[in-house]
């Protein structure tokens, strides 16, 4: 778990963010609607039993078969009690596979690794999924991932339940040579 102390003032202001989110999400959709699949840095896009999940974003892929990537976001525990982050699943079939992966330094280089989960403190302890670092991975994709697109993918945790999250998909690092996710 990656607790970033800078993120605090931020993890404090993303519930009030939600339910700022939540209410504009529940107005009519109109035209000037359209753009509000764009994640910004502080919108708070998905809210469920004291977690909070912000940034959320997928990384676009060049169009190959049986590609692979990445999704990152923050999550946030403002519960009185810790959770766990346990596993993650997409919707529509998108990957063959999906798993949580932390990246590690084997034997002079950098590789990425399956995990069973992470923690999530209590009182908005923050877990940051980011490129060459914790993440969820999608193995196996079955189509290309092209910016604009959003991938579904629910979180499941311990306490929380499963959490839906849209994320947006946005151009990122290339996965494969030099790249750790």
């Amino acid at each position: 778990m990656h607790f970033n102390p800078g993120l605090r003032a931020l993890a404090y202001a993303l519930p009030v963010l939600a339910a700022v989110s939540l209410v504009a999400c529940s107005s009519d959709n109109d035209a000037s609607d359209s753009d509000a699949t764009a994640a910004t840095p502080t919108e708070a896009m998905a809210v469920a039993d004291g977690i909070t999940i912000s940034e959320p974003w997928a990384r676009a892929t060049a169009g190959n078969p049986d590609e692979n990537s990445a999704v990152y976001m923050v999550i946030t525990n403002g519960a009185d009690e810790a959770d766990r982050l346990v596993s993650a699943s997409v919707d529509d079939e998108l990957a063959s596979t999906v798993e949580l992966h932390e990246t590690v330094m084997q034997n002079g280089q950098m590789r990425m690794q399956p995990v069973e989960g992470w923690d999530v403190a209590a009182d908005a302890g923050t877990l940051e999924l980011s490129q060459g670092a914790n993440h969820v991975m999608l193995i196996g994709l079955s189509k290309q991932l092209v910016v604009g697109d959003t991938v579904g993918l629910t979180l499941h945790f311990e306490r929380a339940g499963d959490v839906h999250v849209d994320a947006p998909v946005r151009e990122g690092e290339p996965m494969g040579m030099g790249s750790t996710n």
